[in-house]
Formats: C-alpha cells, structure tokens, sequence
C-alpha cells in the first residue's frame, strides 16, 4: 500500500481479525474489503505469518471475497461494454480459480502459439486447407491434446491452465482454438452444440458480420477441436443430436456470440464442480452466469 496511513489502518484493521464480537469483525470484513485486489498480497503474507488457524481461516474466506467481487466486477462491465472481446472474458473468469495467474504471461503465450501458426499459414489457400495447417502446428507440433483421462476437471475450463498443460475438454480446447483462429483471421466462430463445443468455418465474406445475421449458405464446414480438429458437415450434427435425443434447434447449427459461449463455459464449470460436489463453488458460477443476463442488476 503506497499511502502510509492506508498502511496504517490496513494493519491495525488486520490485527481486529481475531475480534471475538461478531459485529466487530463484520465491519473490520467489510472494511477490508473495500480495499480491494491491492491489499491481498498484505493479507496473503499475514496468512503465512499467523499461526493462530481462526484468523488464517477469516483471512482465507477474505481473500476469497475480494477475488470473488474483483471477478463478479470485471465480468459486468465486459457483458455490458466489451463483449466484443472474448479473451478478455476469458481471462477474468480465469482469475476465479487462478487468481495468481499473470495475463501478460497468458497473452504471450498466445502470441507465441499464434505467431507458430502464422509461419505456415499461406492465405491462398483454401479455407479447408488452411485449417489443415492449422491443426497440424497446433495438435501435432505444439501438441496439443484432449483430456481424455480427466475430461471433467474444473480446471480443464481455466485458460491459463489449458496453456500450461495443453490439455482440455471441448470446450477448452475449442475456445483456444477459436482465440488463435481469429487473431489469425481465419473466419471461425464458436457453436454451442449441446454438451459439446464445435466451431464453424464461414465464407470469409461475412466474417466480422453479427452472428444472427450469418445464414446456413454462409457456413462451410465445421470443426471438432477435441477431435484433433477433425471436419466435418451439418449430416454429423443431425447424427449426434439424434444419438443424444434432442431437438434440432437452430443454435446447435449456427454461431453463438461472445456472451452465449461465455455462458455456455460457466454452465460447464458449474457442472464439473459439481460432480465434485463443491457446491460453494457451483452456486458461485452459476451468479457469474446470471450476470451475463442481467449485468445492470448483478
């Protein structure tokens, strides 16, 4: 803390943490957290320090309600002004189970991989061709792979641990894929398929046009990331969904924008804390979720 009076106070406030009366404590919380991300490496440092465990477990639940508001925060104000960027989103929802996690280092990792594809990629090619070079740097030569043996670990849906294990589930995996794709402006869009996650490969000319507004004419192929990026046509979607028994919606089909995929990413999160039966977490993202419908009201 740069402001030695905030300094001041902060450690006095930190010393109260261990305050037996109820009503002292909730206001020294209270108090602590309107300091916001700032003031966890202080806490942070007094937790490795005190050995008394009531006060280590008020300094725990503390520091996960500044994270916890921090990320409630950021993703509120990227639904209402930046849903446009889909890394940005990525990367605060990565900060609910990394808090610690560098983004100039995640972003620099994309670059890297990016600028590995970029190398090989010649854009008079063929869309179908230059997915093909695609997929080989990125499954073959950067290896990435399915997370066949833990395809339900939370942390398979968390950027910065899919960058550093090269592992995922479909829709990790898609939602790297599909960062990478677009920055290289292959025209590549997410398709929340049910349980699953697909992309679609679009005529170049309607690329940067709404989602709503892209017709099935427009659409050439898709692509299974999980699947080593595996092509395939609209027949396999019909297969799958009929295999699943459930209705052919339009959404299945079609590009979904920034905010469904978002949406889509924390329903799976939800879900895979759930069958590990974390349920503070569960209700957690399923908020994170509601705010995506309602960010003026969350």
């Amino acid at each position: 803390m740069e402001n030695k009076n905030q300094h001041t106070e902060l450690k006095s406030l930190v010393a109260l943490l261990d305050d037996p009366d109820d009503e002292v404590f909730e206001n020294v919380f209270n108090r602590l957290v309107e300091y916001g991300p700032a003031v966890i490496p202080s806490l942070e440092n007094e937790w490795m320090h005190n050995l008394d465990e009531t006060v280590q477990e008020r300094l725990e639940n503390l520091i996960h309600t500044i994270q916890f508001d921090y990320v409630k925060s950021e993703l509120k104000t990227w639904a209402l002004n930046e849903s446009n960027n889909l890394l940005k989103a990525l990367l605060i929802i990565n900060k609910y189970q990394f808090a610690d996690a560098d983004n100039q280092k995640i972003v620099e990792q994309i670059e890297s991989l990016k600028k590995n594809i970029w190398m090989e990629l010649n854009y008079q090619l063929t869309p179908l061709e230059q997915v093909r070079v695609f997929n080989l740097i990125f499954f073959k030569h950067s290896n990435y792979q399915p997370n066949i043996e833990n395809i339900y670990d939370p942390q398979n849906n968390f950027l910065s641990h899919i960058l550093d294990t090269k592992k995922s589930n479909p829709i990790g995996m898609g939602l790297l894929y599909l960062l990478l794709a677009q920055q290289l402006r292959i025209p590549v869009y997410g398709v929340c398929l049910k349980s699953y996650f697909i992309l679609c490969l679009i005529d170049a000319d309607v690329f940067h046009a709404d989602t709503g507004m892209i017709n099935k004419s427009d659409i050439l192929f898709y692509i299974n990331p999980y699947n080593k990026g595996a092509i395939f046509k609209t027949d396999e979607i019909h297969t799958y969904l009929h295999r699943m028994k459930l209705e052919a919606k339009h959404q299945y089909f079609y590009p979904a924008n920034n905010i469904e995929i978002v949406n889509e990413l924390l329903l799976v999160i939800a879900q895979n804390y759930e069958m590990q039966q974390q349920q503070e977490k569960v209700e957690e993202i399923l908020f994170l979720k509601s705010l995506l419908s309602n960010p003026k009201n969350g």
